[in-house]
Parts: structure tokens; C-alpha cells; sequence
């Protein structure tokens, strides 16, 4: 249902199999596999994991960033309707199997489906959020310090981790 530059994502769920019935039912919510575009199959589960561990220290960032916001006297939200935002990273696993037909053996990164449009602010190639579209997002965040545009918070992060 989705392609990004390094990806292709799809609907994924988990199934439990009935050995009597000899059906399948599908177990909990539906979630999101990604597969690479670009790597051979031998490095997709190495790079699946790769990105797993990239994500989980994002997250760890992110939880010291906005640690770091909460206690920043100039990043204090003006009023509670336009708080800072807390940034968070997906985390995901990778799910590996084997194809029955072919007996392949293959592996998927796969994450919790959010609800809603998904909005990108920047990516690892250069894309800034309303820097090439020259437009920015309507919405702002009123701090202490002033008014700031919620995509400039957001490319905020990048740079703290710099």
C-alpha cells in the first residue's frame, strides 16, 4: 500500500494456524511490513535488524530531547493548548520466515500501523519539510521564547542529536 524510496510497505498480520481445521485466523491488529528495494536478499534480515537497533536508539534520543525541552525555561509552553510536542520513534521488529512454496528463507521489518496521514518532516537524502515546497505547516507552537513552527521544532531534533 505504500512506497518510499527505500521500501515498499504492506498490510501485515499475524496468523495463527489450526492444525485440525487446517485454517488460518488472523491474531491481533494489523501492522505494517517493510521490504527493501535496493538490498539482496542474503543482507535483508541484517539490514531489517540494522535499522531496528537505528530506531531504538532514535527513540532513546528522543526521550533525552524531550527531557531536555521539558526543562528548557524558553521552550516552556506560552499556554497548554500549544505545548511542545514529545517526539517519538516507531519501534519495530523483524519477522523472519520461510517461503513454503519455494522454502526461501525471507525477513520482514515490521511495525505498528498508525492511524491517520503520516506526515514526514525530513529524511536521511536532505528533504526539510517546507524547504523545497516553500510552504510551511499552518500550525505553530507558542513557547515562551515565541511562536515556532511545529516543522521547525521537529528538524529541531535533528540537529540536537547532530
Amino acid at each position: 500500500f505504500g512506497k518510499g524510496s527505500e521500501r515498499l510497505a504492506f498490510r501485515f498480520s499475524e496468523v495463527m494456524f489450526d492444525k485440525k481445521t487446517k485454517t488460518a485466523k488472523k491474531t491481533g491488529k494489523t501492522m505494517v511490513a517493510k521490504t527493501s528495494i535496493h538490498i539482496e536478499k542474503e543482507t535483508k534480515e541484517d539490514f531489517h535488524e540494522d535499522f531496528c537497533r537505528v530506531q531504538s536508539v532514535s527513540q532513546d534520543l528522543a526521550e533525552k530531547f524531550n527531557d531536555a525541552v521539558r526543562k528548557a525555561p524558553s521552550l516552556a509552553a506560552a499556554d497548554k493548548a500549544t505545548r511542545p510536542p514529545e517526539l517519538q520513534f516507531m519501534l519495530c521488529h523483524v519477522y523472519s520466515y520461510t517461503n513454503n512454496v519455494t522454502k526461501e528463507e525471507k525477513a520482514l521489518l515490521v511495525e505498528k500501523k498508525l492511524p491517520g496521514k503520516f506526515t514526514k518532516y525530513n529524511s536521511n537524502n536532505g528533504y526539510v519539510k517546507g524547504a523545497k515546497e516553500g510552504v510551511t505547516d499552518t500550525r505553530t507552537i507558542e513557547l515562551e521564547c515565541g511562536k515556532v513552527p511545529l516543522e521547525d521544532f521537529v528538524q529541531a531534533f535533528s540537529h540536537w542529536v547532530y
